[in-house]
């Protein structure tokens, strides 16, 4: 430590994820708005229920072993989708190249 430097007391709760129900509140929100789709739909309470305890118990279990999991999710569908394309990679050997009828008629 820097000579000088002062020393802060931190707070660890600012830190983590916020939870509802012990899950991350998008993930709940989620759940809960999936479960009253398939309740209004098929017109089924105890349906809807099991429907939510199902998927909170799947986000809960991926939470328990890694709490940064949401952010990973969001984080692979806002990345770009062709960047994981084999296809978009020109020197490799499974590359390529897709023509349409009327590009094959121009060439000679």
């Amino acid at each position: 430590m820097p000579r000088g430097a002062k020393v802060r007391d931190a707070y660890g709760g600012l830190n983590q994820v916020l939870t509802v129900l012990g899950i991350e509140r998008k993930a709940c929100g989620l759940a809960a708005m999936f479960s009253v789709v398939l309740f209004a739909s098929l017109d089924s309470l105890l349906f809807g229920a099991v429907v939510f305890a199902g998927l909170w118990c799947l986000v809960w279990l991926a939470m328990k072993y890694d709490p940064r999991f949401m952010e990973m999710v969001r984080d692979a569908v806002k990345s770009p989708g062709g960047w994981y394309d084999p296809g978009q990679m020109p020197d490799s050997p499974w590359a390529m190249e897709v023509r349409s009828g009327a590009e094959r008629e121009e060439e000679p």
